[in-house]
């Protein structure tokens, strides 16, 4: 996305690779900036590790 927006300026997400504005970006539990679309799968695999946790093992 080139244009320009004043206050921000083009980042590369850490993960993918693409080019987004900072200001739309997010940063990870380990520091890296991710875009939001990184940030929506790291979310989903995060929810089933959640399920899994809650099991009670005898």
């Amino acid at each position: 996305m080139s244009y320009f927006k004043s206050g921000t300026y083009n980042r590369e997400c850490d993960d993918c690779g693409k080019v987004f504005k900072r200001d739309t970006m997010h940063k990870s539990w380990d520091n890296f900036i991710i875009c939001s679309y990184c940030k929506e799968e790291r979310n989903e695999f995060k929810g089933n590790i959640r399920k899994h946790s809650k099991m009670r093992i005898d």
